[in-house]
C-alpha cells in the first residue's frame, strides 16, 4: 500500500494541512503562543515551605531554587563507602565518598587486594582476616603477622642482626690476593679493604682507557676495528714476546723492559687495522725499538 500522510485541522485558522507541526504556518504558531501566554497561571503548593505560588506549569513542586536545594540536602544525605561517615554531597553525581582522600585510599586498597587475591586465591571479604605464623630469624620465636615477607618479631631483633657482623667462608682479594672473610650484609664485595678497591678501580680505568685509545684512532682514520681486551692477545701468545722470545711479566711495573705491551703488526699510522689478527704481544723494550715501523724479524703468531 502507498503511504498516506495524516491530515488535520489548524487549531488557529481551521485550515486542513498535512500533519507534522501543531499549526499550518509560522504566523499561526505565533498567534497560538500569544494565546498560551494570556492563560491564567496555575496555583501550586511548595513541597518544602508549604506556601502557595502561581506557575505556568502544573507539575512545578518548588517555589524557588533555595527550597529546591534545601530539600535536596535533607533527603540526599549520603554515607561514605570507606569511612561510613554521613556527609552532604556537593554534587548529585559525586555522592559516594566524603572526600578525595577516602576515594584514593579505597582505590589503593582495592589494588592491594587484587594483588593478594592473585597470590593467595582468597575472597575479597576474607582478605582482612589473613594471618601468617612465622619464626623470627634472630631469636627463633614464633610470632603472628599480617605481612607475609616479615622475618623479625620486632625492631630489636632486626637491629641486633644488622649490628652483628657475621663472617662467611674466606675469599681472595681481587687486587692483593689476600684471603678475608666477607660480611654477610655485603655478599658481593671483591676487596679486602677500601684501599685495595681504590687501587683496583684506578688500574681498571687505566686499562679501559688504553683499550679505547686504539679504537678511537682506528675510527678517526676510517679503519676496521674490534673491541677486545689486551689480555686476550697476551693469553693467546702465552705472554711471550713475539720479537725476542722472552717471557713477559705482567706483575712488573709498566716501566720495566719485560712488561707486556699490545703491538700492531701493521701500525695504525700506516693503515693497519685494530683487530686480533693484526695485534701481538711484545715486551716494552722491543716495542720501543720497533716504534711506528713494521717488524720483520718477529715470531709466528699462535692460532
Amino acid at each position: 500500500m502507498a503511504y498516506q500522510p495524516k491530515i488535520k485541522d489548524c487549531p488557529v485558522c481551521g485550515v486542513t494541512f498535512q500533519a507534522g507541526t501543531k499549526t499550518c504556518s509560522p504566523e499561526c504558531s505565533e498567534v497560538r503562543a500569544r494565546e498560551l501566554r494570556k492563560t491564567k497561571p496555575h496555583t501550586c503548593v511548595c513541597v518544602e515551605c508549604g506556601e502557595k505560588f502561581k506557575s505556568k506549569k502544573k507539575s512545578q513542586t518548588f517555589c524557588s531554587r533555595q527550597c529546591f536545594y534545601e530539600n535536596m540536602r535533607e533527603n540526599k544525605e549520603e554515607q561514605c563507602l570507606r569511612c561510613s561517615k554521613a556527609f552532604m554531597p556537593k554534587n548529585i553525581k559525586n555522592n559516594t565518598f566524603c572526600s578525595r582522600a577516602c576515594s584514593f585510599r579505597l582505590q589503593r586498597y582495592k589494588a592491594k587486594v587484587t594483588k593478594r587475591k592473585e597470590k593467595e586465591h582468597v575472597n575479597l571479604k576474607d582478605i582482612r582476616s589473613l594471618i601468617y605464623i612465622k619464626t623470627c630469624i634472630e631469636c627463633y620465636l614464633i610470632f603472628v603477622t599480617n605481612n607475609p615477607n616479615k622475618g623479625y618479631c620486632g625492631d630489636s631483633c632486626n637491629k641486633e642482626r644488622r649490628a652483628r657482623k657475621e663472617f662467611g667462608p674466606p675469599r681472595s682479594c681481587v687486587e692483593c690476593n689476600k684471603t678475608y672473610g666477607y660480611v654477610s650484609g655485603v655478599p658481593f664485595r671483591k676487596w679486602c679493604s677500601d684501599e685495595c678497591r681504590e687501587i683496583w678501580k684506578k688500574r681498571v680505568k687505566k686499562e679501559n682507557n688504553k683499550q679505547g685509545k686504539h679504537v678511537r684512532r682506528a675510527r678517526i682514520k676510517g679503519l676496521l676495528f674490534e673491541r677486545f681486551h689486551p689480555n686476550e692477545v697476551f693469553e693467546r701468545d702465552s705472554y711471550k714476546c713475539q720479537s725476542c722470545g722472552r717471557k713477559t711479566r705482567p706483575d712488573y711495573k709498566p716501566t720495566h723492559d719485560l712488561y707486556p705491551n699490545l703491538d700492531h703488526i701493521i701500525p695504525i699510522a700506516q693503515g693497519g687495522e685494530h683487530t686480533r689478527k693484526n695485534t701481538q704481544c711484545l715486551c716494552r723494550a722491543c716495542n720501543i725499538d720497533k716504534g711506528a715501523g713494521a717488524l720483520h724479524d718477529q715470531l709466528l703468531l699462535v692460532g
